[in-house]
């Protein structure tokens, strides 16, 4: 019995030892520094675009205000969503979380309950805001972009200046 002991565990480093040479030849713990260096310096002639697209993406719905509506009509009801949400969970949830961490924290679960408190809110805002606001805005937004695009490529091609043929 003694010796089947030993001989499963040699066979079981020796298949360790194995595995671990073929990760290390294959290079492949190499993959996500590479593609995190990929995604934070996007250099196309000369400019860092992973860095400018939030800029102007920013811009963009600045500067165009039909983009603003699907936007302004929701921050109504999430804000008052979200005011509601931290009322109700400070009113019922505050006391019991904060008498719990008194077992841990001692005086200063008072203090403790409310970032554990204000997080549980916001995650609840955000998951209800998500659900029956937000959704409709983005595809509003989204069909907006895409309207302005195609008026864009209209206005384009028939105020195209025509040069000459090139074959």
């Amino acid at each position: 019995m003694e010796d089947r002991i030993k001989e499963t565990a040699l066979e079981e480093a020796e298949k360790i030892k194995r595995l671990t040479v073929e990760a290390v030849k294959s290079r492949a713990y190499l993959y996500p520094l590479k593609v995190f260096r990929f995604l934070s310096h996007t250099l196309i002639n000369g400019i860092d675009v992973s860095l400018t697209r939030p800029k102007k993406g920013i811009y963009y719905f600045l500067a165009h205000r039909s983009l603003w509506k699907p936007f302004v009509s929701k921050v109504t009801p999430t804000f008052t969503t979200g005011i509601g949400v931290t009322a109700f969970m400070f009113a019922f949830t505050y006391l019991p979380q904060a008498a719990a961490l008194a077992l841990v924290n001692g005086p200063l679960a008072v203090i403790s309950a409310v970032p554990l408190v204000l997080s549980e809110s916001s995650t609840l805002t955000n998951l209800l805001a998500r659900s029956f606001f937000i959704e409709d805005a983005l595809v509003d937004t989204f069909d907006a972009v895409r309207c302005l695009g195609l008026e864009f490529a209209q206005h384009m091609s028939t105020n195209a200046i025509s040069g000459p043929d090139i074959a």
